[in-house]
């Protein structure tokens, strides 16, 4: 680990650092999307009894996890999916459109087609509300 070894170095020329120094300048100097859990470590640990891994494992935690959560967009903003997210959403798709299409048949401004929207979608309300 890079922090430990510079804390070695510097007291192996004379610098006798604690590690309570090392965890709060590690905190002090932590990047802007960082800050809040810096903050929160210093808030509810007792930064003379956390290790500098402790805080140094935290702080990788909430790195990883903030790449792993980041939404997969294209240059126009659009979300992209992977496969199985694609498949998930099509199968939700068919669900909603199987049941609830029966209504919305108007656009050919017919007499027939009215009385046929109007008849499926009495017969399925009825049956389908039970």
């Amino acid at each position: 680990m890079r922090i430990t070894g510079l804390a070695n170095n510097l007291r192996v020329l004379g610098d006798n650092i604690s590690d309570v120094d090392i965890v709060r300048k590690m905190l002090d100097t932590a990047p802007e999307h960082l800050e809040q859990i810096a903050v929160a470590i210093e808030t509810l640990l007792d930064l003379n009894d956390v290790s500098v891994e402790v805080v140094t494992g935290r702080l990788r935690a909430v790195e990883q996890r903030r790449r792993k959560t980041a939404p997969v967009v294209d240059s126009q903003g659009r979300l992209l999916l992977t496969q199985e997210e694609w498949t998930a959403k099509l199968r939700i798709g068919e669900k909603g459109s199987s049941s609830g299409s029966g209504g919305s048949g108007g656009s050919g401004g017919g007499a027939g087609n009215r009385r046929a929207s109007a008849s499926c979608g009495r017969g399925r309300g009825n049956g389908g509300t039970r």
